[in-house]
C-alpha cells in the first residue's frame, strides 16, 4: 500500500500539498505500527509473567498437598515432623512470601493483563498455616505419648526398687529420666517426690550399713584382743615360769573371763547386729562368719 502511495505521490509531483499529505500519512502509519508492536510486547511480557506466577503457585500447591498426605499417615515419626517443621515449611514459606510480593507487584503495576492467581496466594497462605498447626499438634501428641511411656517405665522401676535394695545407679538413672521429661505437672512431681523418698531411704540404709559394719569391726577387734590375751596366759613357756598352782589358777581365771565376755557381751551384740541387718535387708556376710567364730571360741572355752 505504501508503495502505491509513493507512486501516486511521484505522479502528482510537483504538487507539494498532495505530497505532504502522503508523507504525513506514511509517518502516521509507522507510528501506529510501532505502537502496536509495543503494545503486543507489553501484553506478551505480562502474559508470560502471569504464566510463571501461576506455575509457581501450582508448584507450591503440589508441595502443600504432598505434606498433607504425609501428615495424614499414622506412621509419621517424630523425626519426620521435626524435618517438616524446621526445614521444609520454612523453605516453602519463603517461596510463598516471594510469590505474594510478586503477586502484589503484578496487581499494582500491570496495565493490560489482569492478575488471576490460580490457585489464589491467600488460599495457599491459609493452607500453609494449617499445616504448621497440624505439625505442632502431632508433635505435641507424640511428645505426650512418649511422656506417658516414659512415666510408665519410671513407675515400674519405682515399684521394683520399693521391694528391692535401693541401688545408687538405678536411682540416679530415674532422676535423669525425670529431668529429661521437661514436664512440670502434678504427675511428674509425684514421681520426683517418690524418687526423692527412695534416695532418702537408700542414704539411711547406707548410713545404717556403715554403722553396723563399724560396730562389727569394734566387736571383732575386741574378740581378737580376748583371744590374744587368753593365748598369752595359756602359753607353755609362760606357764613354766609360774608355780603349778598359781599357773592353773590364772588359766582358769583367764578362761572364765574370756568366756564371760565372749558369751555374755560379744555374742549378744553380734546377734543383735545380725538381727538388725536381716530386718533392714542389709547384706553383710562377715557378720555370720564372726558369729560362728565367737560360738566356736565359747565352745572351746567351756
Amino acid at each position: 500500500m505504501m508503495v502505491k502511495l509513493q507512486n501516486l505521490s511521484e505522479q502528482l509531483d510537483p504538487l507539494e500539498t498532495a505530497y505532504a499529505d502522503v508523507r504525513f500519512y506514511d509517518v502516521d502509519v509507522e507510528q501506529t505500527q510501532q505502537q502496536y508492536e509495543n503494545l503486543m510486547s507489553a501484553m506478551n511480557n505480562e502474559l508470560q509473567e502471569e504464566s510463571i506466577l501461576n506455575e509457581s503457585a501450582q508448584q507450591l500447591a503440589r508441595e502443600i498437598e504432598r505434606l498433607n498426605i504425609e501428615l495424614a499417615s499414622e506412621l509419621v515419626q517424630h523425626e519426620q515432623l521435626e524435618e517438616i517443621l524446621n526445614h521444609q515449611l520454612p523453605a516453602l514459606q519463603a517461596q510463598l512470601q516471594l510469590l505474594r510480593a510478586k503477586d502484589d507487584e503484578a496487581s499494582r503495576a500491570r496495565i493490560h493483563v489482569h492478575r488471576m492467581s490460580q490457585p489464589a496466594v491467600e488460599a495457599l497462605l491459609g493452607q500453609m498455616n494449617r499445616i504448621c498447626e497440624l505439625v505442632r499438634e502431632k508433635l505435641d501428641e507424640l511428645a505426650g505419648a512418649e511422656k506417658q511411656e516414659k512415666i510408665m517405665m519410671i513407675r515400674l522401676e519405682l515399684e521394683a526398687l520399693s521391694n528391692e535394695e535401693c541401688d545408687e545407679e538405678r536411682i540416679a538413672k530415674l532422676e535423669k529420666q525425670l529431668q529429661e521429661l521437661h514436664f512440670k505437672d502434678e504427675e511428674t512431681e509425684v514421681l520426683v517426690s517418690r524418687v526423692h523418698e527412695l534416695r532418702i531411704k537408700k542414704n539411711k540404709r547406707v548410713a545404717l550399713a556403715n554403722k553396723i559394719e563399724g560396730r562389727l569391726i569394734e566387736l571383732v577387734n575386741r574378740m581378737n584382743m580376748i583371744d590374744s590375751n587368753l593365748r598369752a596366759v595359756m602359753d607353755d613357756r609362760e606357764r613354766r615360769k609360774m608355780a603349778a598352782s598359781t599357773g592353773v589358777d590364772m588359766q582358769i581365771s583367764a578362761l572364765e573371763s574370756a568366756l564371760s565376755e565372749a558369751a555374755g557381751e560379744i555374742l549378744p551384740l553380734l546377734n543383735e547386729l545380725c538381727s538388725q541387718s536381716h530386718h533392714e535387708n542389709i547384706i553383710i556376710p562377715s557378720i555370720q562368719l564372726q558369729l560362728e567364730n565367737v560360738q566356736k571360741f565359747i565352745e572351746k572355752c567351756k
